[in-house]
């Protein structure tokens, strides 16, 4: 391949890779034909504007719109990774809002210094396995160090990675019990089946989780101290409300529409680990054969 033909064809802004002649040749020798080639270099430079501008997406968010342009070349979510890492982009690992957060934990696990309910450890290994739908992780998630302050109380479900998100009006068992009893009345007679259990770690706010066990089926389980992995889904999913509204903003400056719109835009990612299909629509499935039984 001439390589002056290869650098006449990629119009400035398209151009994408900050690379020299060589390198280019190289990667372009991967596909079939020079249209082929240029496509990709096409492919990427929308997929590297998009995760620029919006500030939001990883690559394996982005990756739907990569099988769906150019499924046949097998651009995987590593190839991607690797090309930023590689410096191959403009897109740097700057860019991506959890890579460089990322940091590895240790699995050691302290002495529970209190006893607010059944211990994780009794947990059904199905839940543990994700392999049965209904079972949930919860936590609040704060704003301001204000008591007077609103905070966001967060359900995930654990297969489907649902995220509920609801506004309300502090950090105390009150609060939450008034949060929970809201999806009772929504889900009406079918939230035993929709909440089969929950997991919370042990702030004071769930001193009285525990009580839904009087009148539903629902088992309640607590995580170890210092322990969030054991919520890892549920923190996962905080972490994206926290890239709308940031530590120490105050949340009762953000109206309960601005709360649910957080929460739709995190269901309708779609996620890798889902098979690119988004959590809406796992848990919609989900939903419509509890209401068919």
């Amino acid at each position: 391949m001439n390589s002056s033909v290869v650098l006449i064809l990629i119009p400035v802004d398209m151009e994408l890779l900050v690379l020299n002649v060589p390198i280019l040749l190289a990667i372009a020798t991967v596909f079939a034909s020079l249209k082929d080639f240029l496509q990709v270099i096409l492919l990427l430079r929308l997929f590297e504007k998009y995760c620029k501008n919006t500030g939001l997406w990883m690559p394996a968010m982005a990756m739907p719109w990569t099988i769906i342009y150019f499924l046949s070349k097998k651009l995987c979510v590593k190839t991607l990774y690797n090309y930023v890492d590689s410096m191959l982009l403009r897109l740097r690992n700057i860019d991506l809002p959890l890579k460089v957060r990322r940091r590895r934990t240790t699995s050691s696990i302290k002495k529970n210094l209190k006893h607010m309910g059944r211990s994780i450890d009794e947990r059904d290994s199905n839940v543990d396995e994700r392999n049965e739908f209904g079972h949930w992780e919860i936590d609040t998630v704060i704003g301001s160090k204000s008591k007077s302050d609103n905070v966001v109380l967060t359900l995930v479900e654990r297969i489907t990675r649902k995220y509920i998100a609801l506004k309300i009006t502090s950090k105390t068992s009150f609060a939450v019990n008034e949060g929970i009893a809201y999806l009772k009345e929504y889900y009406g007679t079918k939230f035993s089946q929709v909440f089969k259990t929950i997991t919370s770690d042990n702030g004071s706010e769930f001193a009285e989780l525990s009580q839904i066990e009087n009148d539903t089926s629902i088992k309640i389980y607590f995580t170890h101290p210092y322990s969030s992995w054991e919520r890892g889904s549920n923190e996962r999913h905080n972490g994206l409300l926290r890239r709308f509204i940031r530590k120490g903003k105050r949340m009762d400056n953000y109206s309960y529409e601005d709360i649910m719109f957080i929460a739709d835009w995190c269901n309708s990612l779609p996620r890798k680990i889902l098979g690119y299909k988004t959590p809406d629509e796992l848990f919609d499935f989900e939903l419509d054969k509890i209401y068919a039984s």
